[in-house]
């Protein structure tokens, strides 16, 4: 009987239902406190509580198949190499291209289309103003007018801009 006032007692102490029992668990004192700290910290009266409701949530996980912990680091470990994996592929590429666009690559191209139809000179228009090509395009075009200014076959004017020098002149 006595065994039973004290069940009581402790239920009613700790605000427990009148069906609650107790259940033992052994773990180090740095462990301890450490689940004491985490109670305090998300809100919970006793560490009794938090602990409780941590195994209610584990077998929610374990009961509709999500991934607990270890598997989501798992997962996540996975999905990194995967990314290193896309960089290293990524940089491949560019270094295929020099680091320009392709600018025959189907994706490349794709950004530039619309769900309306348009004439070529449009999507080349959109192409160049996006200035996409401009690493591609513009230091060899630019190579070439200095080379032609050197040649005097072309002339630069700061506000003007580039034009050809006629050979009678």
């Amino acid at each position: 009987m006595a065994d039973d006032t004290e069940k009581a007692q402790w239920q009613q102490t700790s605000g427990f239902a009148a069906d609650s029992t107790r259940v033992t668990l052994v773990v180090d004192e740095n462990t301890a406190e450490q689940w004491s700290t985490e109670a305090d910290e998300h809100g919970y009266s006793s560490r009794n509580k938090y602990l409780y409701d941590l195994i209610q949530e584990a077998q929610a996980y374990r009961d509709h198949d999500i991934p607990g912990p270890r598997h989501a680091n798992r997962r996540i470990q996975e999905l990194e190499e995967e990314i290193d994996r896309l960089k290293d592929r990524l940089q491949r590429e560019q270094q295929k291209h020099g680091g320009r666009p392709a600018i025959d690559d189907i994706d490349f191209l794709e950004e530039f289309l619309t769900d309306q139809f348009q004439p070529l000179h449009e999507i080349l228009q959109a192409i160049v103003e996006s200035g996409a090509l401009n690493d591609l395009i513009r230091k060899r075009v630019e190579d070439q007018l200095y080379y032609l200014a050197a040649e005097n076959r072309v002339e630069y004017n700061r506000v003007h801009g580039w034009k050809r020098v006629d050979g009678d002149a």
